[in-house]
C-alpha cells in the first residue's frame, strides 16, 4: 500500500522510459501543437507566442510551440515572456501590471509581423484583448488570438479561442489508475498524456473565414 498513482495536472514530465511511476498528466506540449495547426489551417504561416513564466504548464506549451512551429513550416517571429505571478504579489499588484506588460506583448508581435499569437493563460489573453482595444488593434481581423487556458474565455468581449485540459476527464483518469494500481499491486506502469480540447470561439477568426 505504500505505492500510488498520481495526479500531476500542473507539472510537466520528462517522457523517458526510465520513468516509472504511474501519473496522469495534461499534454501541454500536445495543446500548444493543436493551437498551432488550427491556426495552419487557417492560413497562418507567422505565428508568435506570448507565455506566462514560472509555471508548469509553461514548460510544456514552450516546448510544444517551438515543435510545433517546426512541424508544420511555420515562422515564429516572436516569444514574449509574460513576468510570472509570485506570493509576493497581491492580487491588486498583478491587475495593475497586466495593461503596461500587456501592450509591449502586444507591440512585440504586431511589430515582429506576426500574424497569429498563442498565449498562456487565460488573464494574459484577456489583458492583450484590451491592449488591443487601447491601440486600434482588431482581434481577429489584424491579429488571429488563442488561449491555452479556458477558465474565463468564454466570457471576453471577444470570446478567446482556447485550447484547455480536459480536468474531468484527467480526475476520472487519475482515479481509474489508483485504483488498479491497489487492485494489482504487479501491474505494469501506466503513464497516461491526456492532450487538451480545443474550443474554436471568435478570437482566432475561424468563424468569419468558415461561416457554415
Amino acid at each position: 500500500m505504500g505505492r500510488c498513482a498520481r495526479l500531476r495536472p500542473r507539472r510537466e514530465h520528462v517522457r523517458s522510459a526510465r520513468l516509472s511511476a504511474r501519473h496522469v498528466s495534461t499534454d501541454h506540449a500536445g495543446g500548444a501543437y493543436l493551437a498551432l495547426a488550427h491556426l495552419a489551417a487557417l492560413g497562418h504561416r507567422y505565428v508568435a507566442l506570448a507565455c506566462r513564466t514560472g509555471s508548469a504548464p509553461s514548460r510544456g506549451i514552450s516546448a510544444g510551440f517551438a515543435e510545433g512551429a517546426a512541424a508544420l513550416g511555420l515562422r515564429v517571429t516572436a516569444r514574449f515572456n509574460w513576468p510570472p505571478i509570485t506570493q509576493c504579489d497581491s492580487f491588486e499588484e498583478v491587475l495593475a501590471a497586466q495593461p503596461t506588460i500587456a501592450d509591449a506583448a502586444l507591440s512585440t508581435v504586431l511589430g515582429s509581423g506576426a500574424t497569429a499569437l498563442v498565449c498562456f493563460g487565460d488573464m494574459e489573453g484577456a489583458a492583450l484583448l484590451a491592449a488591443a482595444r487601447r491601440s486600434g488593434v482588431r482581434i481577429p481581423g489584424n491579429l488571429a488570438l488563442i488561449s491555452c487556458e479556458d477558465k474565463h474565455a468564454a466570457t471576453e468581449q471577444v470570446p478567446l479561442t482556447s485550447v484547455a485540459p480536459e480536468k474531468f476527464r484527467l480526475g476520472g483518469l487519475a482515479l481509474e489508475t489508483l485504483l488498479r494500481r491497489l487492485d494489482e499491486s504487479e501491474a505494469e506502469s501506466r503513464q497516461v498524456w491526456l492532450r487538451p480540447r480545443l474550443t474554436v470561439r471568435e478570437s482566432c477568426g475561424a468563424r468569419a473565414a468558415n461561416p457554415s
